[in-house]
């Protein structure tokens, strides 16, 4: 059997970023692994009735566990199976892996069944992740790579195999091998995204896609003038010619669509808008529930319900759902998971773990109000909303006048 003249593999992941991958995984899921095993902790430190609640927080630790344990091991398994592309003096063979069945496609091609070729670029997401750089370096998300398209004589016709380069000297590999055998060689600006794409080997073959080129030693001596001239003519076409109205209207439309999404995706972010007025309540609910539990210790209230405690927590709710930048359905779950988090972090700073004590008691109370949040704060979060809904036509319909009253202003000045 003959050896391979150059192979060529997908590349795997830098040993930085996927140990770094690795390890924000398995914190997540330690996370994940907290929730189920915190509860009995909790149970066993402060045995109170109402310490019973934080059960509810194990079945999503084990959605948690699951989802991630299942995301680590399909990132284990796209790490460990590359496709593989060989040449040979007479037939190149590859091994391709399909993502979802998990099956492996293999065949070799012979050399002489290779009609034409074309050098062009492909699309590398996140490559800064597939090659080495320096500390403090900065790599941007997506980079173009070199890309060697084969199309050749299949049984049902011509067929297109698309072989991915990281540097151009690879590429340069399989072209000594494969020019001074005769085959059509050409210069391609175009990114094909699915090589399985059945109108890929028609769109290469656009005569505006390529153009002829002769192999030299060097591909990237003639491809990279090749996309310079074709970057400058489209620049000299868009400045020497009018858009059409048909054209500025899409334009528009297509600008209007990137600020819509830009817009939306701003609104739906959760903790960016947020702001950090709003994450002050918890100081205040924090200085609050250090107050009364001072106050049940020197017996100048008594904690045997949760009136006093449901009280604070709605005001504070009331308060974090006006402060916010922009209200969210998720910021109710937001305001929950920290308001228990406060709560807990002052019980366990001034609570007592003997049970039957008055801060024992002052303490089950805070914690058991915060379990029970939900049931009260969608009312304040409607409220909420309304409120700022409000506020905000009263807003409009102001700035709605002063534009009209500026605009009567201007026609009378005009009159005159």
């Amino acid at each position: 059997m003959s050896t391979a003249i150059h192979e060529q593999r997908q590349p795997k992941m830098q040993p930085f970023y996927w140990i770094l991958t690795f390890e924000s995984i398995i914190i997540a899921m330690v996370i994940g692994l907290a929730l189920i095993i915190g509860p009995f902790i909790l149970l066993s430190l402060w045995p109170s009735p109402w310490m019973w609640l934080t059960l509810l927080a194990i079945p999503v630790g084990l959605l948690m566990s699951f989802m991630l344990f299942r995301n680590l091991r399909q990132r284990i398994w796209l790490n460990r199976h590359n496709d593989r592309f060989a040449i040979y003096d007479d037939h190149v063979e590859y091994t391709v892996w399909d993502k979802e069945t998990k099956e492996s496609r293999q065949e070799s091609v012979p050399i002489r069944d290779i009609k034409e070729m074309y050098y062009g670029r492909h699309v590398m997401m996140y490559s800064y992740a597939y090659k080495e750089t320096k500390f403090r370096e900065r790599a941007p998300m997506a980079e173009l790579w070199p890309v060697l398209h084969l199309v050749y004589r299949g049984g049902a016709g011509d067929r297109l195999l698309t072989v991915p380069f990281g540097q151009p000297d690879e590429a340069n590999q399989w072209l000594n091998v494969l020019f001074p055998k005769g085959i059509q060689m050409w210069l391609s600006n175009i990114v094909i995204q699915n090589p399985d794409d059945p109108y890929a080997i028609d769109i290469l073959r656009e005569e505006e896609n390529r153009v002829s080129a002769e192999f030299d030693g060097n591909v990237e001596r003639q491809f990279r003038p090749y996309m310079d001239a074709q970057i400058e003519q489209e620049r000299a076409q868009e400045h020497s010619r009018e858009l059409t109205p048909e054209e500025e209207e899409i334009l528009d439309d297509e600008i209007r669509q990137i600020e819509e999404m830009e817009k939306t995706r701003r609104e739906k972010a959760v903790f960016v808008n947020i702001g950090s007025l709003a994450w002050m309540v918890f100081l205040l609910q924090f200085g609050l529930g250090w107050w009364i539990i001072r106050l049940a210790a020197e017996c100048s209230i008594e904690l045997d319900s949760f009136v006093i405690p449901g009280l604070i927590l709605l005001g504070i709710s009331m308060l974090f759902f006006l402060l916010v930048k922009r209200l969210r359905w998720q910021h109710m779950l937001v305001f929950w998971g920290a308001s228990f988090l406060t709560w807990l972090v002052l019980d366990i700073a001034a609570g007592s773990e003997e049970e039957g004590s008055v801060l024992y008691e002052a303490g089950g109370a805070l914690m058991g109000t915060s379990m029970l949040a939900p049931l009260g704060i969608w009312l304040t979060f409607l409220l909420g909303s309304f409120i700022r809904r409000r506020k905000d036509a009263d807003r409009q319909e102001e700035a709605r006048s002063k534009s009209q009253a500026e605009g009567s202003a201007a026609e009378e000045t005009r009159n005159l």
